[in-house]
């Protein structure tokens, strides 16, 4: 009876430290994405020669222009929509102009992805071209919710100054197990440095 009751216990331990290191590991996961994510939009407005748009999500009174899906785009490929996003003018041709977007995941309600597409599309150079997974920087481990957005962008005018944009980012990793769920989220403003 004494070596089940010892035995037992062991058991428990291994569990709850089992349980733990998952949520660790979840943990590291999401915040490094988030931390990354984060550090990339500040670099890449910070970069830009002009902010020529910032919609908080797909809503046409949000964002004019938008009905569900980025109008500076040509889409994003099949099963896919835009939702919050910015667009981003580039001193260098070759990235004018760039767009951040909240991509929603075809398979995957709800959830989304981030993707930066830079350069003009073929055919209409005043828009970014066709965002494709490959211009995804999150990973798999992670989604980002579309509903209400997990990117939010809001383009603050500050006239003679530069224009600054406020960013809220929310990620959560992506098939949790049962204890391991994890969210978390940043805010940032950030103000454009190029003339």
């Amino acid at each position: 009876v004494l070596v089940v009751g010892i035995g037992s216990m062991f058991v428990g331990i291994l569990v709850t430290g089992t349980k733990i290191g998952v949520r660790e590991t979840a943990d590291a996961k999401v915040s490094g994405q988030l931390n990354f994510v984060m550090s990339t939009i500040e670099r890449l407005i910070r970069q830009s020669s002009s902010i020529e748009k910032a919609c908080p999500d797909s809503n046409p009174q949000t964002c004019p222009g938008g009905s569900g899906d980025n109008p500076d785009t040509s889409g994003s490929g099949p099963n896919a929509v835009e939702y919050a996003y910015l667009k981003l003018r580039m001193a260098d041709p070759a990235v004018d102009p760039t767009c951040i977007s909240l991509v929603s995941l075809g398979g995957q309600s709800g959830y989304g992805a981030i993707r930066v597409s830079q350069g003009p599309h073929p055919s209409r150079p005043q828009r970014c071209k066709q965002s494709t997974p490959g211009d995804t920087i999150t990973t798999g481990d992670v989604t980002v919710p579309t509903s209400p957005a997990g990117l939010k962008f809001k383009n603050l005018s500050n006239p003679p100054a530069h224009d600054v944009v406020e960013v809220a980012l929310r990620m959560e990793y992506a098939n949790p197990p049962p204890g391991a769920e994890i969210s978390r989220a940043l805010q940032s403003a950030v103000a454009r440095v190029s003339a």
